[in-house]
C-alpha cells in the first residue's frame, strides 16, 4: 500500500504498530480531506512523537501565511456555478487557483482550466498549469 511505503520512508524510522495506526485513522475513522488534524490529536491519537508546538513567533509566520494563502485561493468560499457565472449565464471559462509552490528562488501557482456552460460544470482534459515568477536578476 502507498500509505505505508511513504509513512516507512520518513528520516525517523516509524515502527510497523505506529504505521498501521497512521493508515487505519486516514482510511477508517476520518471521511473527509476537509479534516483538521491539530497537534494535539496528532500527538495523542495517532501517536507521532515528532509532532512539536510552534513558539510564538513561528506560530505568527504561520498563521500570516496561511492567511496569504487564504486569500489567494479563497479559501472559505462556497463555490457554486451561480456564484461564479451569475444566475442567467450561458457559457464561461476559468482559471482555478489549486496550488502553491514557493522556493528562494521562484514562485508557482497551478491553475486548473475548467468551462461551465448552462450551471454544468466540466473540467477541461487539460493538465493543470503552472506559471512561474522568476526574480529579476540583480
Amino acid at each position: 500500500m502507498l500509505a505505508k511505503r511513504l509513512l516507512k520512508s520518513h528520516k525517523v524510522a516509524l515502527k510497523d504498530t505506529e504505521v498501521d495506526t497512521i493508515v487505519d485513522y486516514f482510511t477508517e475513522k476520518l471521511y473527509s480531506h476537509q479534516y483538521f488534524i491539530g497537534r494535539k490529536e496528532a500527538r495523542e491519537d495517532l501517536g507521532l512523537k515528532t509532532v512539536v508546538d510552534a513558539d510564538a513567533s513561528l506560530s505568527k509566520i504561520m498563521t500570516d501565511l496561511w492567511e496569504e494563502y487564504g486569500k489567494e485561493l479563497d479559501f472559505g468560499k462556497m463555490w457554486s456555478p451561480e456564484n461564479e457565472l451569475g444566475l442567467n449565464a450561458v457559457q464561461t471559462a476559468k482559471n482555478y487557483k489549486i496550488a502553491y509552490i514557493e522556493a528562494p528562488f521562484f514562485q508557482t501557482t497551478t491553475t486548473f482550466p475548467s468551462s461551465t456552460a448552462n450551471s454544468k460544470s466540466t473540467s477541461s482534459n487539460k493538465p493543470p498549469r503552472a506559471s512561474f515568477k522568476f526574480p529579476k536578476n540583480k
